[in-house]
């Protein structure tokens, strides 16, 4: 068994002690090929809370903020886990290059296209970032979202949305506008995805 499956199966064990973790739309998740999981932000545990619902997948990897890994034996746990550190005061091309290299080699990515968490559990504006990976390397998206109350022993819900594929229009030129409207979509249908669960 590899070390960092290990690791999600204990992960998964002791989040599930504290939390009623339960996932739905689990079926809309491909199970082959790169993906990039778009999901709304919430909290400092959501990579967590998301990874543990499919530890079969234990290769998730993901972007966090580079403050985090200022602390030594914290970054050493999140590049464990499969972090990756990104800078989120400029544009940082060295996440970006790590980024489209896990989706060319057929990894699965999550992001949180709003860029960083809102505590009160409202939906923001993507970045146009997400739209220009979609886009660019037209990988398969994969809406995800993550209920916002996360007291101890009470149920987190992740909801799985269906998988787009975007693909530049005919004659369109690619840039800035066009990125922030593929990361539109994606951000609807994540808000699309909390409308039904009424919370």
């Amino acid at each position: 068994m590899r070390p960092r499956f290990k690791t999600y199966i204990t992960a998964r064990f002791l989040m599930r002690l504290l939390w009623r973790i339960k996932r739905e739309g689990y079926e809309n998740v491909p199970r082959d090929g790169a993906l990039m999981m778009c999901a709304n932000h919430n909290s400092n545990l959501d990579p967590i809370f998301i990874a543990v619902t499919m530890a079969e997948f234990a290769d998730l990897r993901f972007m966090a903020k580079k403050e985090l890994f200022a602390f030594k034996p914290l970054a050493a746990l999140l590049n464990w886990i499969g972090a990756f550190p990104v800078d989120r005061q400029s544009a940082d091309i060295k996440s970006a290059k790590t980024t489209m290299t896990i989706l060319k080699e057929g990894g699965r990515l999550l992001v949180f296209p709003e860029g960083t968490r809102y505590l009160d559990g409202e939906i923001r504006a993507a970045k146009p970032g997400v739209g220009l990976f979609a886009l660019r390397l037209g990988v398969t998206v994969l809406p995800v979202y993550i209920t916002n109350k996360k007291r101890l022993f009470g149920k987190v819900r992740v909801i799985f949305g269906k998988p787009m594929v975007f693909n530049p229009p005919a004659g369109a030129k690619a840039g800035a506008e066009l990125y922030q409207q593929c990361a539109d979509e994606i951000m609807d249908a994540i808000r699309a995805l909390k409308n039904k669960t009424g919370l």
